[in-house]
């Protein structure tokens, strides 16, 4: 019904256009995020400076932040495996090989690294080529600590440079990028630089061929395009889910059997493309880099605000919150919308301490290092009266659907599938003693 609703709002949308009224309905296509430059200059630059905006592009020495000459070998003691990152000219080399007690090098593997994905605000990992094939490095750039380290799990498992990047990869670490037919890290050049306006309002062709030919704004909004503003609080909060759900090591995101990420679009309810689970077990200390919804629906903020409380409540998805004129109280005049500061119950010397003085966030909200990053610290968004409980792993590894109200619509059947694949899934992080019970009961 809604894919028929939808359907019939762009055939209406054609015919008000001046299109035939029995012809096929245009639907919008995916045009590139420096098409809306244009027409929206102030917003395309202050997003450009955001994580977001950043999030991938080509490594050039103009955009270089790593120690390529100093600090630039890394041992990994139990393997005997060296790394060492350098510039020759104007290009970047990681060479991976093993080294025996004398210092001779074997097994040398160099690779050009072409490509950035990350930031820099917390780390970048870096792409090489194989052809038109792309797979990550090992090693990551950490900018905290500045210091070159393996890569989140290849601590673990290291893939060397064979860990291909793939849709789940490129999905949220960059705009629209379409795989080539049959590949599974091949794809349609050019490659985009970064995420776009198109990730968060969908695409965007009609909309550009309305304004192109030179229609006067009215203010009343244009249906060819997603604005988030129009949505329901819910809907425009699972924008925000596409990528900021998913703890790696307590979230999984189950993908829906008839459709794809990809197929995906903002203002649909993001359980149309994926099932999310997550261990029931909280843990109060360990999170994700990319867990922000995750612990954020655990907070009695936002469970006791009527959807009042959403991820722009405090973040504007358009302005870096890294900018250097952002307000010392920026965070804690959020939270005074709601919260009277007479109400604080903390002691006055606690108060005063934090920095700038009665700082909500430095008493509500944990800053740790990440489970699944290491070298940076991070705002853990379970928002709570205390967060000096005592440290603890997870002891119960039983999953739950993150969205019970939409699993509940889901038929017994579909139900049954979504919950045996999450624990499938969420067993590859668990000991392997525990993956014995976990897969039978997953087949059950």
């Amino acid at each position: 019904m809604r894919l028929a609703a939808g359907a019939l709002a762009l055939m209406l949308l054609a015919s008000c256009r001046g299109g035939p009224a029995h012809g096929p309905a245009r639907v919008a296509e995916y045009v590139r995020g420096t098409t809306c430059r244009p027409c929206h200059a102030e917003t395309s630059s202050t997003f450009s400076h955001t994580g977001m905006g950043r999030s991938s592009y080509p490594l050039t020495a103009e955009r270089s932040i790593e120690d390529w000459t100093l600090h630039n070998t890394f041992e990994v003691n139990a393997t005997g495996l060296r790394y060492r990152m350098f510039r020759r000219d104007d290009k970047f080399f990681m060479r991976q090989s093993l080294v025996d007690a004398q210092g001779r090098e074997s097994a040398v593997d160099e690779r050009e690294l072409i490509r950035v994905i990350g930031s820099g605000n917390h780390s970048r990992s870096y792409l090489v080529a194989v052809g038109n094939k792309l797979f990550q490095a090992p090693m990551c750039w950490y900018t905290k600590d500045a210091v070159w380290d393996l890569c989140p799990g290849y601590e673990e498992n290291n893939d060397y440079f064979s860990r291909e990047i793939d849709r789940t990869c490129v999905f949220c670490h960059n705009a629209r990028m379409e795989r080539l037919p049959g590949a599974r890290n091949a794809y349609v050049e050019p490659i985009p630089n970064g995420i776009d306006c198109e990730r968060c309002h969908g695409p965007g062709s009609l909309h550009v061929d309305r304004w192109s030919r030179g229609e006067t704004p009215t203010g009343a909004g244009d249906p060819a395009i997603v604005n988030p503003r129009r949505l329901t609080p819910e809907l425009r909060m699972q924008i925000c889910f596409q990528c900021h759900l998913g703890d790696s090591k307590s979230t999984e995101r189950v993908a829906r059997v008839e459709t794809t990420l990809e197929d995906w679009r903002p203002g649909q309810p993001i359980a149309a493309a994926m099932v999310p689970f997550r261990f029931a077990e909280l843990t109060p200390h360990e999170f994700g880099l990319s867990a922000q919804v995750d612990r954020l629906l655990l907070s009695r903020c936002y469970l006791e605000s009527g959807g009042r409380m959403e991820c722009v409540t405090c973040h504007n998805p358009h302005v870096t919150v890294y900018r250097g004129n952002r307000p010392a109280d920026f965070f804690t005049s959020k939270c005074l919308v709601c919260h009277a500061k007479e109400a604080c119950t903390a002691p006055a010397a606690t108060r005063i301490a934090t920095s700038p003085p009665d700082d909500c966030v430095r008493c509500h909200m944990r800053k740790g290092e990440p489970s699944d990053h290491r070298h940076a610290e991070f705002t853990d968004h379970w928002i709570r009266k205390r967060i000096d409980q005592p440290s603890s792993g997870r002891d119960a590894f039983g999953v739950e659907p993150y969205l019970p109200g939409d699993f509940a619509k889901l038929p017994p059947s579909d139900r049954a599938f979504y919950t045996g694949r999450a624990i499938s899934l969420r067993a590859h992080s668990v000991p392997p003693r525990l993956q014995r019970s976990m897969w039978p009961e997953a087949e059950r």
